[in-house]
C-alpha cells in the first residue's frame, strides 16, 4: 500500500507527504507533528494522525476542531482513494495505491479479530510474537513475545528480564520514525545536559533539524554528522537514526536509491537509549530505563518536548 497526500489548497499548496506503511503519523501545525503545517494558523497542533497499518489507513481525528473527510466531520474513519481531509485552512487530497478491501463500518471497523490487546497496541499484527518475529528479535525475546498480550507488554516483559536493547527497539517502532527520534533526543538531554561535546552537539542538532523537517537534506546533514562523530556515541546514533528514516541510505552520488528497511532505524535509536542508560549509576538501569519509558510516553502524547531544535 502506497499513501500519498497532496495539499490542494491553503498556505502549504503543493506540498505532498508520503506516509510510510507500517506506522502511525500525526499531522498538526506544530513541528512536533510527523508532517507539520507550520504556516496554517487555524490548524490545531495535533488536528489528526493518520494509522497506514494492517492494510488500511486509518484517520483519527485528535483536536478539539473538527477534522473533516469530504466535508464532513470524522472522528474516526477508514480513508479511500479520492477523499478530501480538511483541516484548518489545509484541504489534502488522499491518494492509495494497493489498498486492500477496506473493513466494514460498525464498531469493530478497524479491529482486529486477535483480541483486545493487539488492536489496543495498535499494531498491524495478530500477536506480540509476530512483531517480534518482524524485528527480527533474538534470543529469549521470541519466548517473552510468545506470553506478552502487546507490543506495551512486550516491552515490560523484556526490560524486566534485562534486555534493554530490544526493549527499546520494539518501544521505538510502536512510536514511529519522528516520535522515535525526538524521545532519544529527549533522553540524550535530560541524561547528558551540557555534558555533550562539540562532537556530539552537532550531531543532536542535526537528528532535531531532521525532526522538525523530515526532508532529503536534514537526512544527509544527519548522515555527515553521524559519520564525523564516526558512528559512536548517544547523538550520533540519533543523527544515524534520522539518516535511516529517509529514503535512500545508499552515498548520495550513487545513481541508485537504496530505502532502508523500515525497522532499521530503530536498531539507532536503540544503541543511543542503552549508552544513556549505563551513562551513570545513578539511578540504576531499572529504574532508568522507567523513567525512559515515561519519557516515551510523553512525546507520544505532545507533552513537554525537548528544547528547541537547533541549540543547546
Amino acid at each position: 500500500m502506497h499513501v500519498l497526500l497532496e495539499v490542494v489548497s491553503g498556505p502549504h499548496v503543493g506540498q505532498r507527504f508520503n506516509p510510510q506503511e507500517g506506522l502511525v503519523w500525526r499531522f498538526g501545525q506544530t513541528e512536533w507533528a510527523d508532517f507539520s503545517f507550520p504556516n496554517d494558523t487555524l490548524m490545531e497542533e495535533f488536528a489528526f494522525r493518520l494509522d497506514c497499518r494492517d492494510q488500511r489507513c486509518l484517520l483519527q481525528a485528535l483536536g478539539s476542531t473538527p477534522t473533516l473527510v469530504n466535508g464532513q466531520p470524522a472522528d474516526e474513519l477508514v480513508l479511500s482513494p479520492g477523499d478530501r481531509l480538511f483541516a484548518g485552512e489545509t484541504e489534502l487530497l488522499v491518494t492509495i495505491d494497493g489498498l486492500s478491501a477496506a473493513p466494514e463500518s460498525g464498531d469493530d471497523a478497524g479491529q482486529s479479530d486477535e483480541g483486545d490487546g493487539a488492536a489496543a497496541a495498535g499494531l498491524a499484527f495478530a500477536s506480540a510474537a509476530e512483531l517480534a518475529k518482524y524485528l527480527e528479535l533474538d534470543n529469549e525475546a521470541p519466548g517473552i513475545a510468545a506470553t506478552a498480550s502487546d507490543a506495551d507488554d512486550l516491552v515490560q516483559k523484556l526490560g524486566e528480564s534485562g534486555d534493554y536493547v530490544q526493549a527499546f527497539r520494539v518501544r521505538a517502532y510502536t512510536l514511529g520514525q519522528v516520535p522515535a527520534v525526538i524521545w532519544g533526543c529527549r533522553v540524550v538531554e535530560n541524561v547528558y545536559g551540557g555534558e555533550l561535546d562539540a562532537v556530539q552537539t552537532r550531531a543532536h542538532q542535526a537528528a532535531m533539524r531532521w525532526a522538525g523537517d523530515p526532508s532529503e537534506a536534514t537526512c544527509r546533514d544527519a548522515e555527515r554528522a553521524a559519520e564525523h562523530a564516526e558512528h559512536e556515541g548517544p547523538s550520533a546514533m540519533l543523527a544515524l537514526a534520522a539518516f535511516w528514516c529517509g529514503d535512500n541510505i545508499a552515498p548520495a552520488e550513487s545513481p541508485s536509491a537504496v530505502p532502508p528497511h523500515e525497522t532499521l532505524f530503530t536498531r539507532a535509536v536503540a544503541a543511543s537509549l542503552i549508552q544513556a542508560l549505563y551513562a551513570s549509576p545513578d539511578p540504576p538501569p531499572e529504574r532508568q530505563f522507567a523513567n525512559f519509558l515515561q519519557w516515551s510516553a510523553e512525546v507520544e502524547s505532545g507533552e513537554r518536548p525537548v528544547q528547541g531544535t537547533t541549540d543547546h
